[in-house]
């Protein structure tokens, strides 16, 4: 038999995640749009240098080196971003787990680091949280969050490939840059959306401390898989920056 937990439940405790999630992604939005910018200098410098171009503004070489400073701290800036909206997730399941339909509150923060589930258990979650606590015709903004999300972490990718990849294997820099940036603004705004939504909610249905009792729905989830999913967060860059540029590399030797 599943013992019940007992947890004391601060609504303020909501909305101090809401603001330390709503600063923290903006945060992480405004540094990627810079890096975009990034990429396409670097990206056009490099076109420039196989085409034989001679530009005064060509950057010369600490390239890499300058592209590790500004992209890694962008993601250890994913991870603190994501850890302050599963920490915001975590207060708003608390005091939606009084009611039906909500799994174990702490799944809800764990979701965001398992490795695989990740890029669907968050979205579900969400869903559930909405469903409670949101009249229908809100509910549209997870989803619309959500593609937004993944929209951004894909245009991510390619503008790190913009960075890695040959000179002759590159996309055009400033259209990706275009791109990335809509991706970036239209996820940032919705994200915000979604959290404060859930976060007035929240506040509108409970406006004091109270102590919860329930009982935690079992959800499979272990260490490994958590260390996995903190791995995979950090490894993402490395791993894109090598597939891409030794998969570019190869394409090109095949096709020439």
């Amino acid at each position: 038999m599943v013992a019940s937990v007992r947890a004391r439940v601060q609504p303020n405790d909501v909305r101090s995640g809401a603001i330390l999630s709503t600063i923290a992604v903006i945060a992480v939005a405004a540094g990627w749009i810079l890096a975009t910018f990034w990429s396409v200098m670097v990206a056009s410098t490099q076109i420039d240098r196989a085409s034989h171009v001679d530009h005064s503004f060509i950057i010369e070489d600490p390239l890499p080196f300058i592209s590790t400073l500004i992209f890694f701290p962008l993601w250890a800036g994913f991870l603190l971003s994501g850890l302050l909206w599963a920490v915001w997730q975590r207060s708003v399941a608390l005091v939606a787990a009084a009611g039906e339909g909500v799994r174990d509150p702490e799944w809800h923060a764990r979701a965001w680091f398992s490795s695989i589930v990740m890029w669907w258990e968050p979205l579900r979650n969400m869903r559930e949280l909405t469903s409670y606590f949101l009249p229908g015709r809100r509910r549209w903004l997870v989803p619309a969050w959500w593609a937004a999300w993944v929209a951004f972490r894909i245009t991510c990718w390619l503008v790190i490939w913009q960075i890695s990849m040959p000179a002759s294997g590159l996309l055009q820099p400033v259209p990706v840059a275009v791109v990335s940036v809509l991706a970036t603004l239209f996820s940032t705004t919705l994200a915000v959306m979604v959290i404060w939504t859930v976060t007035s909610a929240v506040h509108r249905r409970v406006k004091a401390p109270f102590t919860l009792q329930y009982v935690p729905k079992p959800v499979r989830f272990s260490l490994g898989l958590f260390i996995i999913g903190i791995i995979c967060r950090f490894g993402t860059p490395v791993a894109v920056m090598v597939f891409f540029s030794t998969g570019g590399t190869l394409l090109l030797k095949a096709i020439g």
